[in-house]
């Protein structure tokens, strides 16, 4: 029975033993689940701060992204405006340049043209031999002239007025003056009625129309100063006026048509 009580009493004792460790167990086990609570709420303060740090990174991305295609499509419209302002200004430029090129083909055309008719009035033009021309008006008579010739053509008033100086040049009395005249060269002069027809039979003289030896002064000189020069001045032809009795000074007529 004293065997059955000890371990009653040992039994009651580990019991007890147990409990005041449990007990003494639990304010380690309460400090324990404090410092896990101050850890867990330190931890969550930390992930407060790092999904903070995220958020705010995740807008930063956002906003250099959003800046990112702004300035792209700033950049793509810039360059379009900038495109479309250089192909402008090319089209001006290429446009300046074309009406540059055709006024120089103009003008260019213009030079060849002026040039060819100059050239054709250097070759062409009509003139007498000065040098034969002086040298029968030296040993004849001094007369009068006047020189007939169209206006407003220049090879025709070069002409006249090359004839003008040559004669002037010679002791002739010589005027000028713009008529409308027959194209070609003809020497005009008057004639007495009886040179041109035979009194006998009152028919005109034949002679007349083939040799020049007929045509009275000063209308000879000058036809034979003319006719010297045929070939620089063309076919000279004559004509007469008939009337009763010529003045003694009555004037030769050249009268000068366009050659062209």
């Amino acid at each position: 029975m004293a065997d059955g009580l000890n371990r009653d009493f040992d039994l009651e004792a580990s019991i007890a033993h147990k409990i005041t460790a449990a007990v003494n167990i639990i304010p380690a086990i309460v400090m324990t689940m404090s410092e896990m609570e101050k850890r867990a709420a330190n931890l969550n303060t930390g992930l407060d701060f790092w999904n903070k740090v995220y958020v705010w990174g995740l807008a930063v991305t956002v906003l250099a992204g959003f800046v990112t295609f702004i300035a792209q499509r700033q950049s793509i419209v810039g360059s379009r405006k900038l495109s479309d302002v250089t192909k402008s200004i090319t089209d001006s430029q290429n446009k300046a340049f074309q009406l540059q090129l055709l006024e120089q083909r103009e003008k260019t055309a213009k030079a060849e043209t002026a040039t060819a008719e100059l050239r054709r009035f250097m070759n062409e033009t009509r003139h007498v031999d000065e040098e034969k021309s002086k040298a029968i008006l030296e040993n004849r008579p001094k007369g009068r002239l006047i020189i007939r010739y169209v206006g407003k053509d220049t090879e025709t008033e070069v002409f006249a007025l090359q004839l003008f100086n040559l004669f002037v040049a010679s002791g002739w009395q010589v005027s000028k003056k713009i008529k409308d005249c027959d194209p070609g060269v003809i020497v005009m002069t008057t004639l007495p009625k009886d040179a041109m027809f035979d009194p006998s039979t009152g028919k005109a003289k034949n002679a007349l129309a083939d040799q020049w030896g007929g045509i009275p002064e000063p209308g000879k000189t000058v036809h034979e100063v003319l006719s010297t020069s045929e070939s620089f001045v063309g076919k000279v032809t004559w004509a007469a006026f008939v009337i009763d009795e010529p003045m003694p000074d009555e004037p030769a007529i050249v009268e000068i048509g366009r050659k062209f």
